[in-house]
C-alpha cells in the first residue's frame, strides 16, 4: 500500500492502510504550513516529509522518506529519539520540547519539537506526527538578554549581580576545601575627574582599558567583575594573604604606566583593598565590605596604595558600622536636625528662599559632618528614609514659617536629593506625600540634585523630574560648573535654578579662571531663562562682583550660616531684609556693623574660640552663657557670630592690602 501527497507525487512509501490513512489525513492537513511536519511509523521510520521541514533541515522528501528518523539525530546512541517513540507509542504527546537535530550539511539546528499520536479509526495509535520549528534565534537571543543582564555594557565583564553569584560559590568551595580565597576591591582614583574634563566617551575608553589590563594581571581562574562606576572586583581562589600582597600590588602596577587613549596621554592609578577568607572567618557579603573598607584605607594614605584588611582596618570598619547603626536610631528616633540657610535676592535684600540642610549632633561624638554621614547613608542604603525624612521635617517647618509670617510666600524651600534617588519613580509620591501632610504647595518646594545623581539612569531621572516640574516643583542644579555634561542636562531635564558652586565664588574675586567659570554660568543661565544662585557668597566684594554679572540670588556666611529652625525665626523676626548688592560698600572698603563690636560685646572671646576651630553654635552658646550681648543688645546666634567673623576676616585683609 501507498500514501501518495497531490502536490508532491513523489512522497510515496508502502505502508498498511490504516497508517495510510492516519497519516494521509494529517499530511493533507499540515502540508502547507511553514513549519516542518513529517509522520513516522512507531518504529522510527519516516512517512511523509512536507516542503518545511525541507527548508529547516535541508533534506529533500526523496532522500529521507523510508529512512530512519535517527539520521536526525545528533547523538549516536539515539536516547533522545527513542524516548520519544516510547511516550507516543504509550499515547502520550509532546509539547515545546527543545533539543538539537542534524541538518544535511552536518550543522546542528536548536528545534521546539511536538510530537503526537496518531490513531486509526478504532482510537487504535498506528503512526506519530512531528511538527518541528527552528528556535535558533530565540535561544539567541535570550543568551544575549542573560549576558546583558549579567554583564557591563561597557568593559563586557561581568556584573555585581553575577559577581555576588560567583563570590558565594566561590566562598562555599573555600569552605569545603579547607582554601583560602581573596576578595580584592579596585577603586579607579579621580575618574570623575577624566570625565569632567575629556567626556564620557573617554572616561568609558578608560574603563575598557583598566578592564584589559586588570585581566591581563589576575590569574586564569580568577573572576573580574566591574562593581560599580569606577570600582572593579577580583575573586581569585585558592589564594591566601601571601599571594594575595603581590597580586595587589601588580593590579596597582600594571594601572601605572600611562594610558593613550583617543588621543590624549592619561595618568590613571587605583587604591585597592584586599580581604582574605580565611582567616577573615565570614559570608561572602561582608568579605566584599571587608575589601572595600581596606580599599577605603588605602585611599586615605594616597593615590596608587594598596591594604589589607587588618586590626586598623577593621577598627575602620567597626566605626563604619557604629556609624550606621547609630544613623539609623537617629533616624528612627527623630534625632537629627535640620538647619536652614538663607537665599538672598542680591539686588532687592529680599529672601528668595531657605535652603535645608541635614545635621546630626551625635551623643558620643559631637557633630558629625554630613560629608561623612550622607556618604555612608548612601553607601549602606539609609539615603533613601534620610532622604524622606529630611524631605518631611523641611516641609513642616517651611509651612510653620508661612503661616507664622515668617517665610514670604514668594519664598521657597529647597531641599536636596541624594545622587541615589534622583531616578527613583516613588520620589514624585514622596513629594506629594510630604507637601500634602504638611500643607505646603508644591510650588513652594525645589528639589536640588547634583550631576552624579542624573548620571546613574538619565532616562528615568529626566521622566521623574519632568513630572514633579510639571508639578509646580522647582529644580536645581547643584554645584553646577564642576561636571562634563551641564550642558546637556540644560537642554534635556527641567531646570528652573542653577547654583553656582562655592568653588568658584571663594576666590572669584582673586582668581580669573574662577570669575570666568561663574560668569560663563551666569549668562547661559540667562540665556536659556535659569535662575541663578551662588554658593559660599562671604564678602561684600564677593556680592558686588556676582551682582554685577546678572546673578540673581546668593547664599552663604554674608548673611547667615545654615541655622536651626528658632535662630532662623529669630534672624526673620529681627531682620527686615538682607543686605543687598546696591547697600554694599566698595570693595576694600567695608566696615560691617558688626565691627562696631567692642571688648565688652565678647569680640575678643568670639577670636579666641573660633581660633581654637569652635563653631558657630558653640560660640554663641558660650557667649550667652558668659552674659555677653550682641550689640544690638540681643543673645548671640551663629548668624550674629558668623558676621563678626567675616567682618574681622575682611577687616583684616583690608589692612593687609594697605599696609602693602
Amino acid at each position: 500500500m501507498t500514501i501518495s501527497d497531490p502536490a508532491a507525487p513523489h512522497l510515496v512509501v508502502d505502508v498498511d492502510s490504516e497508517m495510510r490513512e492516519a497519516a494521509q489525513a494529517f499530511f493533507a492537513m499540515m502540508s502547507s504550513t511553514p513549519d516542518a511536519v513529517f509522520t513516522k511509523s512507531l518504529e522510527g521510520t519516516i512517512l511523509t516529509w512536507n516542503r518545511g521541514a525541507e527548508r529547516l533541515y535541508g533534506y529533500v522528501a526523496d532522500d529521507v522518506v523510508g529512512q530512519h528518523v535517527g539520521l536526525l539525530d545528533p547523538d549516536p546512541s539515539g536516547a533522545d529519539v527513542a524516548s520519544l517513540l516510547r511516550l507516543v507509542a504509550g499515547g502520550d504527546s509532546v509539547s515545546g520540547y527543545e533539543t538539537t537535530r542534524r541538518r544535511r550539511d552536518g550543522t546542528n539546528v536548536a528545534v521546539s519539537l511536538t510530537v503526537s499520536p496518531l490513531f486509526d479509526a478504532r482510537g487504535g495509535i498506528v503512526a506519530a506526527a512531528v511538527i518541528g520549528r527552528d528556535v535558533s534565534d530565540r535561544l539567541a537571543l535570550e543568551r544575549q538578554l542573560a549576558v546583558q543582564s549579567t554583564h557591563d555594557d561597557i568593559t563586557g565583564l561581568p556584573n555585581r549581580a553575577l559577581l555576588a553569584d560567583r563570590l558565594a560559590q566561590a566562598m562555599a568551595r573555600s569552605v569545603r576545601r579547607s582554601r583560602p580565597v581573596a576578595v580584592v576591591f579596585v577603586n579607579v582614583d579621580r575618574l570623575r575627574d577624566v570625565n569632567s574634563a575629556h567626556g564620557y566617551v573617554v572616561g568609558d575608553l578608560v574603563l575598557s582599558e583598566v578592564a584589559a589590563r586588570l585581566q591581563a594581571t589576575i590569574g586564569k581562574g580568577d573572576t573580574l567583575a566591574r562593581f560599580g562606576a569606577d570600582e572593579f572586583v577580583v575573586i581569585s581562589e585558592e589564594t591566601g594573604t601571601a599571594d594575595a600582597k603581590p597580586l595587589a600590588r601588580g593590579i596597582v602596577d600594571a594601572l601605572a604606566p600611562p594610558m593613550h587613549v583617543s588621543g590624549l596621554e592619561l595618568s590613571i592609578t587605583a587604591s585597592v583593598g584586599i580581604a582574605v577568607s580565611p582567616p577573615l572567618l565570614s559570608d561572602p557579603e561582608t568579605t566584599l565590605r571587608y575589601a572595600q573598607t581596606a580599599m577605603y584605607a588605602a585611599k586615605a594614605v594616597g593615590r596608587g596604595q594598596w591594604r589589607l584588611f587588618d586590626a586598623s582596618s577593621e577598627r575602620l570598619w567597626n566605626e563604619r558600622s557604629d556609624m550606621n547603626r547609630d544613623l539609623s536610631s537617629a533616624l528612627a528616633e527623630n534625632l537629627l536636625q535640620v538647619h536652614y540657610q538663607p537665599i538672598v535676592d542680591l539686588a532687592t535684600g529680599h529672601l528668595l528662599g531657605i535652603e535645608a540642610l541635614v545635621r546630626w549632633e551625635h551623643g558620643d561624638r559631637g557633630w558629625i559632618p554630613p560629608a561623612l554621614f550622607v556618604p555612608l547613608a548612601e553607601h549602606t542604603g539609609l539615603i533613601a528614609a534620610l532622604d524622606e525624612w529630611v524631605l518631611l521635617r523641611a516641609c513642616r517647618d517651611a509651612a510653620a514659617l508661612r503661616r507664622a509670617g515668617l517665610l514670604p510666600e514668594t519664598a521657597y524651600l529647597a531641599v536636596n536629593v541624594s545622587a541615589r534617588n534622583v531616578d527613583d519613580p516613588e520620589l514624585f509620591t514622596r513629594v506629594g506625600v510630604a507637601a500634602e501632610t504638611t500643607g505646603l504647595p508644591l510650588t513652594a518646594l525645589q528639589l536640588e540634585v547634583t550631576e552624579t545623581g542624573l548620571l546613574a539612569d538619565a532616562r528615568s531621572a529626566r521622566r521623574v523630574l519632568s513630572a514633579l516640574r510639571q508639578a509646580g516643583v522647582g529644580i536645581a542644579l547643584d554645584d553646577f560648573g564642576t561636571g562634563y555634561s551641564s550642558l546637556t542636562y540644560l537642554r534635556r531635564l527641567p531646570i528652573s535654578t542653577l547654583k553656582v558652586d562655592r568653588e568658584f565664588v571663594q576666590h572669584i574675586a582673586m582668581r580669573p579662571d574662577d570669575l570666568a567659570v561663574a560668569t560663563a554660568v551666569v549668562d547661559l543661565g540667562r540665556a536659556v531663562s535659569v535662575h541663578t544662585v551662588a554658593e559660599g557668597v562671604e564678602t561684600a566684594e564677593q556680592l558686588a562682583i556676582l551682582h554685577r554679572m546678572g546673578c540673581a540670588g546668593g547664599q552663604g556666611y554674608f548673611w547667615a550660616p545654615a541655622l536651626p529652625l528658632d535662630d532662623l525665626s529669630t534672624l526673620l523676626q529681627a531682620s527686615e531684609g538682607f543686605k543687598a548688592a546696591s547697600a554694599a560698600p566698595p570693595p576694600g572698603r567695608r566696615r560691617g556693623r558688626a565691627l562696631a563690636v567692642t571688648n565688652e560685646h565678647g569680640l575678643h572671646r568670639i577670636v579666641q574660640l573660633h581660633t581654637a576651630g569652635a563653631s558657630l553654635a558653640t560660640i554663641a552658646a558660650a557667649l550667652n552663657a558668659e552674659q555677653f550681648h550682641s550689640p544690638a543688645g540681643h543673645r548671640w546666634h551663629p548668624a550674629s557670630v558668623a558676621r563678626v567673623i567675616v567682618d574681622i576676616a575682611a577687616d583684616a585683609r583690608r589692612k593687609r592690602s594697605s599696609a602693602s
